[in-house]
């Protein structure tokens, strides 16, 4: 039996015959919800507390053998910032006091309605911010129980003792009273006036959240939370409420029409999901399966679960979210962009994904540089798709579409019915059925990386709506003494030319020649060969590219390393990354279609590449807008929007390889900058000066890191407004050296284009030369504790900068790193 909110002894065992008590369980820290005992009246299962734990413990000691527990937590605050740009929230409960009491300890920034904001950093998703300080956290506006002469005191009363009265007093006296009871949440917990102070937000027990005039007439109720509510408050223009409550969830609301917006679940590991009632999510990267439904199928059988990522593919909508915030209603949002509120029904008609088996046993270790995986396909009632293998994490194989009748009977080695043509067709038709609920037979081959190869099979329904939960196995593979360095495989892309004039650019051609030439320089060290194929202008066609793929699947290994750029012109269309061949003739976005390269056609070609790391870089999206019913309207500008970086984000998803992206929220990917796109520019200004670790090594995450700083830098500067990359990483790994001589000309500059980080500290008196040598000439001498920025070394002497401008040679020994690098 579950004892009283907040007891401390909430779980009582008693003997059916005597009615006497046999113990006492003390495990759970608050409210007990449910119970239940095993079969063989062996042990109890029981849920509840604060942060809603499962404990199964022995009825006959009371000890505990086993803790569920999800990720969330009570959310005892909640509230806006000042300027209305983020949302905040806390987990910690400290004061017996609902009413600003407890901490803001996360926040979350909000998107902004165009031109209220520059571009900061982006997403394809939000992103949560870093957490805010004490003082600025008790800046947030929280609940306001006080407006000019206004006030608001809630006292015990009504039935059950509770706070069942909310006193709205003008000057101390009573204007009006509002009174809870069983059927509308019993207690006043957490209550506040709007901005304007016309409107009074009181939060219950059980999820109920009403709002009020000052006169105590009941406006409209906030449907939504299943919990007792915590923690309530308005946006400081009043448009939204924000409400957190224990069942672990935060909700913001349309003020005025009670609308429930967005939900907002945020774990212990701080991963993230955020979605609308209808069921459009975005999330962090590795929160997409923190949110699902469970179909229910009857009591006498268990209940299907299917997770937002298993429909992701449709219902994973950053640019829904962000317009349902801006516009404070997901429901316009949907209308907007072209969604639809039935659809998760939708989706489920579909049909459920299959079931899967891995049947190949999981850590073998071979010395096999091969291995064939056999997998089972157990159909449901969605039938088999599309077919995605990922090793480590990267897309290697699928089939693009669904599976026909004679392919399945081909892939799986189903055999023929045999029908001599005299079976009835009811008889046929049986057969089929029974063939068609089989288990299948999948095999596949694949070379092996050296080390830990986890592979991963998931299967689509045969709509390609719903993708099936992933089954696993991994192999790992040690080659022996001898193993060769990898090789790097650059494919550099680049379209000035376009065929369709309005579409011309000036340096998509420049940048894929000079980057793929200074991967060269910066591979040589590291890797046994360096190989490049270049597909520039005429050459940029669909049929061209599809073969060069080809041609590279047939000589990259596992261990290889693939490096793609791509710099053009790119379109975001139906969620959907498209680039714009050479060839292409633009008149609607059903050109896009039909001549443009889909999502899905690079999905397969990447998977078709084995290397295990790879990154793509691609300097394109979004490069105008549609104007009309058939007219593009293109500039000299490679950018993006939401749109544009939230389809970066899923083609990045989709390949499993990490991607950096020239896109930025409302700025273009700007053209013309010392002969090459900002993002290009600042690429190649990263083989020289993004080695932030001091290993003459450039890895992914310090080139990423580097652009993500530079081009808002640069963009800022030159053009007045900040471009910003996104960056949808898949993992790390060392990429190439450091490339010293690369932009060689620019980077000694006086223009201050320079990095300003302090590398190295003066520590004996420095004389700076003009070359590397005491024979040059002398220039200044620099004091102890001077920092400078280090550009290259040559025979003990070092290149240095300081405040962004070159200033000369110096001896090594006078200089050691800054910050233990």
């Amino acid at each position: 039996m579950g004892g009283p909110s907040c007891s401390a002894n909430p779980e009582h065992l008693f003997d059916v015959a005597t009615g006497k008590e046999i113990l006492r369980y003390q495990g759970h820290d608050n409210i007990v919800v449910a119970t239940a005992i095993s079969p063989d009246g062996l042990y109890a299962a029981t849920a509840g507390g604060d942060n809603q734990e499962i404990h199964l413990w022995k009825l006959a000691t009371g000890k505990r053998v086993a803790t569920l527990k999800g990720q969330g937590a009570s959310l005892w605050a909640a509230g806006f910032a000042k300027d209305g740009r983020s949302v905040g929230w806390g987990k910690t409960w400290k004061e017996m006091s609902y009413l600003s009491k407890n901490p803001i300890e996360f926040q979350l920034a909000l998107p902004q309605k165009a031109g209220t904001q520059k571009s900061g950093p982006h997403q394809a998703a939000l992103a949560l911010s870093p957490a805010p300080s004490p003082s600025k956290a008790k800046t947030f506006l929280r609940a306001q129980t006080r407006h000019g002469n206004w006030s608001l005191a809630r006292r015990k009363g009504g039935k059950y003792g509770h706070y069942a009265h909310l006193d709205i007093l003008q000057k101390g006296k009573t204007n009006a009273t509002l009174t809870r009871g069983a059927t509308d949440g019993y207690d006043h917990i957490a209550y506040s006036f709007s901005p304007d102070g016309q409107t009074i937000l009181s939060g219950g027990r059980n999820g109920k959240l009403y709002s009020y005039d000052r006169k105590g007439n009941r406006l409209g109720q906030f449907v939504g939370h299943t919990g007792d509510i915590w923690a309530v408050g308005f946006s400081p223009d009043g448009r939204m409420v924000i409400s957190g409550s224990h069942d672990q969830t935060l909700r913001l609301w349309n003020a005025n029409s009670h609308e429930l917006i967005v939900t907002l679940f945020h774990g212990a590991d701080n991963e993230w999901a955020m979605w609308t009632p209808q069921g459009y999510y975005t999330a962090s990267a590795n929160g997409h399966g923190l949110v699902g439904w469970q179909i229910n199928r009857g009591v006498d059988k268990a209940a299907d679960h299917l997770s937002a990522a298993q429909m992701g593919k449709t219902l994973y909508s950053p640019e829904i979210i962000n317009k349902a915030l801006i516009l404070a209603s997901a429901s316009k949002a949907i209308r907007q962009l072209g969604g639809t509120g039935d659809i998760v029904q939708k989706l489920l008609a579909s049909g459920m994904p299959p079931k899967l088996a891995m049947d190949t046993p999981d850590n073998q270790t071979t010395g096999n540089r091969s291995v064939t995986l056999r997998a089972q396909i157990m159909p449901r009632s969605g039938g088999i798709g599309k077919t995605v293998w990922r090793v480590n994490g990267v897309t290697l194989a699928s089939m693009d579409r669904a599976i026909s009748d004679a392919e399945r009977r081909k892939l799986f080695g189903m055999a023929d019915d045999g029908s001599s043509g005299k079976t009835s067709l009811a008889a046929k038709a049986k057969q089929q059925a029974r063939r068609k609920n089989q288990p299948k037979t999948l095999t596949r081959r694949f070379a092996l990386a050296e080390g830990k190869n986890i592979f991963e099979l998931r299967v689509f329904n045969k709509a390609g709506k719903i993708i099936s939960k992933p089954v696993s196995t991994t192999i790992i593979y040690t080659p022996g003494l001898g193993q060769k360095k990898p090789k790097l495989h650059i494919l550099s892309i680049g379209v000035n030319d376009y065929w369709q004039g309005s579409l011309k650019l000036n340096y998509a051609v420049p940048d894929a020649t000079a980057l793929a030439d200074e991967l060269v320089k910066g591979g040589k060290m590291l890797y046994r060969s360096v190989d490049v194929t270049k597909l520039l202008d005429k050459e940029v066609t669909v049929k061209n590219i599809g073969k060069t793929f080809v041609a590279l699947s047939k000589k990259i290994a596992p261990d290889d390393v693939f490096v793609f750029f791509i710099a053009g012109h790119g379109v975001t269309h139906k969620g959907q990354y498209y680039f714009l061949p050479q060839d292409i003739v633009l008149k609607n976005m059903a050109s896009l279609d039909k001549q443009a390269v889909s999502q899905d056609q690079w999905q397969a070609w990447f998977g078709m590449i084995p290397a295990r790391k790879s990154v793509l870089l691609l300097d394109t999206c979004e490069s105008g807008s549609m104007t009309g019913a058939a007219t593009f309207q293109m500039a000299s500008v490679r950018g993006g929007t939401v749109a544009q970086v939230a389809a970066i984000d899923r083609l990045s998803r989709a390949t499993g390889r990490t991607t950096i992206s020239a896109t930025s929220r409302k700025a273009p990917a700007l053209e013309g900058y010392r002969g090459h796109g900002v993002f290009t520019y600042s690429l190649l200004e990263a083989l020289a000066l993004g080695d932030t670790s001091r290993d003459q090594l450039i890895d992914l995450s310090e080139l990423s890191r580097y652009v993500g700083l530079r081009v808002p830098e640069i963009s800022e500067k030159e053009f007045k407004f900040r471009q910003v990359p996104t960056v949808s990483s898949q993992g790390d790994f060392t990429l190439m050296s450091v490339v010293p001589d690369s932009l060689k000309g620019e980077l000694e500059g006086e223009d201050g284009i320079i990095s300003r980080k302090t590398s190295h500290i003066v520590i004996l008196p420095a004389k700076v030369f003009s070359g590397p040598g005491a024979g040059a000439d002398a220039l200044k001498t620099l004091g102890l504790g001077t920092g400078v920025t280090l550009l290259r070394q040559e025979n003990g002497w070092m290149l240095v900068a300081r405040k962004g401008r070159r200033i000369g040679y110096i001896n090594k020994s006078k200089v050691v790193p800054f910050g233990g690098q």
